[in-house]
């Protein structure tokens, strides 16, 4: 059961982390009770076994990813602190909405950002850091964050937000 749980612990950070990691990381972890190899094939094994059907990230993780995009500013800083907090705070609401069950998490933190943009001043992030914000996103995602779903993502996440307070 060691390297079942060794090898579930390594799956986990390799998903939800954002460095990178080896095997040679949970042998020491584990006082070298298991070789890398043995926690790779059980890595296989369990992943087989699922059909690599795994949880894939949250839109908390995809909102930390995507504010990593963000263009360098003189208040880059403050901005991306203020775009979290709210941001995350939009996708909270999302988690208790049903009608979100469907939709793919980076869409969920795609509208949370941007609503959460727009309570950014002008000054904090004028137009054209924010339309290469918005460029990046489309690239790295490969989705237009004006597109009809974003949209409507947007406006249900602000009407729930409304209705709280």
């Amino acid at each position: 059961y060691q390297l079942v749980a060794m090898t579930c612990l390594y799956i986990a950070i390799k998903i939800t982390e954002p460095i990178e990691t080896d095997a040679a990381v949970i042998v020491r972890l584990a006082r070298r009770l298991r070789s890398p190899e043995s926690i790779v094939q059980c890595e296989r094994d369990i992943l087989t076994s699922l059909r690599w059907r795994l949880h894939g990230p949250t839109p908390f993780q995809f909102i930390s990813h995507i504010l990593e995009l963000l263009p360098e500013c003189p208040a880059r800083s403050a901005v991306v602190t203020k775009l979290r907090g709210r941001a995350l705070q939009h996708a909270q609401l999302a988690i208790g909405d049903y009608t979100c069950v469907i939709l793919r998490r980076s869409s969920i933190a795609i509208a949370s950002i941007l609503n959460s943009l727009e309570t950014v001043p002008r000054d904090e992030l004028p137009s054209d850091e924010r339309n290469h914000f918005f460029q990046k996103i489309a690239n790295v995602f490969g989705v237009d964050v004006t597109s009809p779903l974003i949209e409507a993502v947007r406006q249900r996440l602000l009407a729930r937000a409304s209705n709280i307070n």
